[in-house]
């Protein structure tokens, strides 16, 4: 994602927020809905993560950071929590036109709409997603038909990771 010099400069000011939201809300999250898990004879968790939680980028470092961070949180809960029937996974977006996306790419240069058409080259799809996509995702993940997945990091990328 090609940002202008204001929206890094932010970034990296505001770095330590992305492991207060990003990394301490997972962990909070799952600390006070495994004990409700547990009595209620397991369940499912879903933690949000980013293609930047699998792979590099030369920006974003911060944020990259937290969800990688969050990648392995998932793996590591997963495995302390299995026993209890707990299933802990995530999934990991990549770029979805959201209105923080949208609001992004209208600021990038060319706007919007060179924004979109940038960002669609790089998914091999040839498009961007929408959000109903991530949550469809988590929706299958969250169900019983997920019933035998546990650590797993789900891509929703378009293929972009698949390169």
């Amino acid at each position: 994602m090609a940002l202008t010099k204001r929206q890094t400069n932010s970034l990296k000011k505001n770095g330590i927020r992305f492991f207060a939201v990003d990394v301490k809300g997972v962990f909070f999250c799952t600390k006070h809905a495994v004990p409700l898990l547990r009595e209620n004879g397991g369940g499912s968790i879903v933690n949000f993560s980013s293609i930047l939680g699998l792979v590099g980028t030369d920006e974003l470092t911060p944020y990259a950071a937290a969800k990688g961070a969050v990648t392995n949180m998932t793996r590591q809960d997963a495995i302390s929590f299995g026993k209890d029937h707990i299933r802990v996974n995530s999934v990991h977006p990549g770029t979805i036109l959201t209105p923080l996306v949208k609001k992004l790419g209208a600021e990038t240069e060319g706007g919007l709409e060179a924004y979109t058409a940038k960002m669609s080259e790089r998914h091999p799809i040839g498009y961007l997603g929408e959000p109903v996509d991530v949550a469809n995702a988590v929706l299958f993940l969250a169900s019983d038909e997920a019933r035998f997945i546990t650590g797993a990091a789900l891509t929703v990328d378009g293929g972009y990771t698949a390169r």
